[in-house]
């Protein structure tokens, strides 16, 4: 099969449909035999009727209809794009289902140490910020406006775990060539990327909220500042975030915390980037699709416009030619009355200059002589 786009002219598919069976013609053109239907339709070529090649395969003369004229503005062919098979890899790639069954293998568990040894760098600056900072109304600290700072939210006495969760979860990842940073286009947040593929991720502790027994006085008012208290539930959230990806989110459950967990969310992020990139191969190759379309859009335009003209140009030297055999016919008449009445025409003469300038005048229209014959062939070639 051919991977060359071609220009068909009504007449020579006309030939083609009835000479080889459609599906046939349709395979070698590198198209489905509906697409080869749609061609014909829309050149107005005559397809054999079901049952045609069967009949000819058991010697039926069979009369073959005329390919009926070209309608106004209907297009002289057509291009033939034959559809490419694009390959590309995806999430059943091979060899990324066997990266994660790997990481979710037993033997690979992810530790989670009870203490820090040899941290992340990230986890070094997180802890020294954290540990200095004040909390928040909710008794939470937070470093994610520091710079160098992992974007997480966490009460005082869950910041040891989170960061052991954290730096356990940098390091495998990192194996992976994921790599953790601040990121620099979203300020305050933490950026994990592979490749070109960038997300964002952030480990919160949610709080619970009470409502602390109020005064006498306090009850009597319609608003009261510092109604509520809050304390940390030591129940964690993991958010990965950015691309197409909306959220996803890991958190602590009474049957598996975070810790346990661990594999699961590293096979996952690893799929996560997958599919991202793998959609991002998709819309270039869509894109790169819609210019090729637009592309032979503009050329298939562009060949039309230039038919039209060629067509037009060919009715005006017609035209130019007939109207130089009419006047070369009137000289003609001119200088044989002429010659009738005064004899001989010397060259010189007004009546001789005036012959010689309307047979230059004829040459002047006719395209035989003035060179446009030779300018129509050499714009085809």
């Amino acid at each position: 099969m051919s991977t060359t786009k071609i220009f068909l002219t009504r007449e020579i598919l006309y030939q083609k449909i009835w000479e080889t069976p459609a599906t046939k013609l349709a395979e070698k053109f590198g198209i489905s035999d509906v697409a080869l239907g749609k061609i014909c339709k829309k050149l107005d070529i005559p397809k054999p009727p079901p049952g045609y090649w069967s009949r000819v395969q058991f010697g039926y003369k069979i009369t073959i209809p005329p390919l009926p004229p070209a309608k106004k503005d209907m297009p002289p062919g057509a291009y033939i794009s034959p559809t490419e098979k694009q390959e590309t890899s995806s999430i059943t790639d091979q060899k990324v289902l066997n990266k994660i069954a790997r990481v979710k293998q037993p033997e690979n568990k992810i530790e989670v140490f009870n203490s820090l040894h040899n941290p992340h760098p990230l986890i070094r600056k997180t802890k020294e910020i954290l540990s200095n900072s004040k909390p928040d109304d909710y008794g939470a600290l937070s470093g994610r406006w520091e710079e160098d700072s992992l974007d997480i939210r966490i009460s005082k006495t869950s910041l040891h775990r989170a960061l052991l969760i954290m730096d356990a979860l940098i390091k495998a990842l990192e194996k992976h060539v994921i790599k953790f940073s601040s990121s620099k286009k979203r300020r305050g947040e933490t950026e994990i990327a592979d490749k070109d593929v960038q997300l964002y991720i952030k480990l919160n502790e949610g709080f619970n909220r009470f409502e602390r027994e109020m005064t006498a006085e306090e009850k009597k008012r319609p608003w009261t500042y510092n109604r509520y208290y809050f304390k940390p539930s030591n129940k964690f959230v993991l958010t990965l975030s950015g691309g197409y990806l909306g959220e996803k989110t890991w958190r602590d459950r009474d049957t598996k915390t975070l810790e346990e967990q661990l594999n699961k969310i590293v096979a996952d992020i690893i799929e996560v980037f997958e599919i991202i990139r793998q959609k991002q191969i998709e819309e270039k190759i869509q894109a790169q699709r819609k210019l090729e379309a637009q592309r032979r859009r503009e050329e298939a335009l562009q060949f039309l416009k230039e038919e039209k003209a060629r067509r037009e140009e060919l009715g005006q030297q017609a035209q130019d030619w007939n109207k130089s055999k009419e006047i070369r016919e009137y000289l003609k008449a001119c200088e044989e009355s002429l010659i009738e009445e005064k004899g001989v025409i010397e060259p010189e003469s007004p009546e001789g200059k005036w012959l010689s300038w309307g047979y230059s005048q004829a040459d002047r229209l006719d395209p035989l002589k003035n060179q446009k014959l030779e300018e129509a062939i050499r714009d085809l070639l």
